[in-house]
């Protein structure tokens, strides 16, 4: 679809769905009986995935992908959504203030409310409310009761993100702890639905970031290996999902929580390093027979 497009829509699974095999199961309940046999485990996964050549401080050194797998190409980019598309804390905060609020308590900081940004509305509900007494069901009704309402008022699009996308020349996919209707009423809000191939939500199946599974099914949707699956983000749920995948991964170091790379293959200052890093990384994958023990460049990214 051309990205000028407003038409964009979604498909959605429940949240008990698992994918065996690229096939459907019950993931809820580990209900495969009568199905393919499992996926191959993680460590037999990660045995073939390219390792990468990196600088200290989790910065790419330009040194040419080396493994197994020779001439592997990132075919799909998944993007955490929070602190890596959009800065939407003053958003979260204002709906957990209103919360707060409405219960007679103060309110929170921004520098308070981001921590809790990443891990999920549950968790979110949970930190922004602990010891106060209050159950978490009621406390998070509350909050999504004016985040619905409220989704994107004073979110801002990171500089480079809408001009980055289109170049980037691989299938991209959104997956984010944040329910799937915020995400997509912020995309629409912003005309960026045309840009994004998938979308998954913290509510799209139970597994929820770090857990590996929104790969896994990635996987199986696109037929494609974990060394083919670039993963972007600026926290560690979405880091250490790519790790235990076995997929690259690119910590955003403008996002909410700086220069934490908390142990990611690279790292960008801007969104629009993206592009010429997934470049590079091609023209890597063109002559991927290189020696192991050529030495790593040392121009930075971008």
């Amino acid at each position: 679809m051309p990205f000028g497009s407003t038409n964009r829509t979604f498909p959605s699974f429940k949240s008990s769905e698992t994918i065996v095999n690229g096939r459907l199961a019950d993931h809820r309940q580990g209900n495969t009986a009568g199905r393919s046999p499992a996926l191959p485990s993680l460590e037999n996964r990660r045995q073939a995935v390219p390792r990468l050549a990196l600088r200290p401080g989790g910065k790419d050194t330009g040194a040419a992908i080396v493994g197994e797998e020779k001439g592997a190409l990132i075919k799909v980019i998944v993007f955490d959504f929070d602190g890596t598309l959009f800065d939407t804390r003053r958003d979260i905060a204002d709906a957990v203030n209103h919360a707060r609020r409405s219960y007679g308590l103060r309110e929170l900081t921004l520098d308070e409310v981001t921590p809790m940004v990443g891990w999920g509305v549950r968790k979110l509900a949970e930190q922004a409310f602990a010891d106060t007494g209050i159950r978490t069901e009621e406390a998070l009704k509350r909050i999504m009761e004016y985040y619905d309402a409220h989704p994107g008022d004073r979110s801002v699009l990171y500089p480079g993100v809408r001009e980055t996308l289109p170049k980037l020349q691989a299938t991209r996919v959104i997956v984010s702890n944040k329910p799937v209707h915020l995400i997509r009423s912020i995309l629409e809000e912003h005309h960026l639905t045309p840009y994004f191939d998938y979308v998954i939500g913290g509510d799209s199946f139970s597994a929820q970031k770090p857990d590996p599974f929104p790969i896994r099914f990635l996987q199986a949707r696109y037929h494609v290996g974990t060394h083919e699956i670039l993963v972007v983000g600026d926290h560690a749920p979405d880091i250490e999902m790519a790790r235990r995948a076995g997929c690259p991964s690119v910590f955003c170091r403008y996002g909410f929580f700086g220069k934490d790379e908390v142990g990611a293959d690279y790292s960008i200052d801007r969104f629009a390093e993206l592009e010429p890093l997934v470049k590079r990384l091609r023209e890597q994958e063109g002559s991927s027979g290189s020696d192991v023990s050529s030495p790593p460049s040392t121009k930075p990214v971008g």
